[in-house]
């Protein structure tokens, strides 16, 4: 990337992604939380990026995975991550719908460019470690694998719930809770 040699105009880029005739490139020379900017093959240097997805405060840009007709972009919120299927030649975005308020995915083996699936890993509290496909045409994901969890574990007697505590400085803290269907949060506890 371009640079004048001081540290305050260095910009901070991550590998490109090369799709079709562009390169697609993370870069955080307006911010932070990084920005996503294609250029042509031909002459990537700065001057000929074009915005795809524009710097947000409050939002990280962590990383993408490219297919031929979509990709992934990873942007955790409030410490949990926050995925979108971005289709390219429509500019339309989906975000990855997950059924617990809090869990751990990450992107799984995924090797084939020209595919409409996206396998990923996912995890919560209460469910165990899981392999999912994700069909990115119609949004839906289907479980393939789940590891079995011995001495008849049920998931379904389980919530997990995403509260709020508000910090001295007004800041909401993100806090997770995981407890028997139907138990109140009283300060009691209660043995079954």
């Amino acid at each position: 990337m371009e640079s004048d040699g001081t540290s305050q105009n260095r910009t901070s880029s991550t590998n490109p992604d090369h799709n079709g005739g562009y390169f697609y490139i993370r870069v955080n020379d307006t911010g932070r939380n990084f920005r996503l900017v294609k250029a042509p093959v031909s002459d990537p240097g700065s001057k000929n990026w074009h915005e795809v997805v524009p710097h947000r405060a409050n939002v990280m840009l962590d990383d993408t995975d490219f297919f031929k007709n979509y990709y992934i972009s990873y942007e955790p919120r409030e410490g949990i991550a926050a995925n979108s299927r971005h289709q390219l030649a429509k500019r339309r975005v989906r975000p990855l719908e997950f059924p617990e308020p809090a869990y751990d995915d990450y992107p799984y083996v995924n090797r084939e460019y020209d595919t409409a699936k996206f396998r990923y890993g996912y995890q919560s509290f209460i469910t165990p470690q899981s392999i999912f496909e994700y069909d990115l045409a119609s949004g839906s994901s289907t479980l393939l694998k789940q590891k079995e969890v011995p001495g008849g574990y049920d998931r379904t007697r389980y919530q997990v719930e995403r509260i709020y505590a508000t910090a001295s400085d007004g800041v909401k803290i993100p806090i997770t809770v995981v407890r028997l269907k139907g138990a109140k949060l009283d300060g009691k506890v209660r043995y079954t």
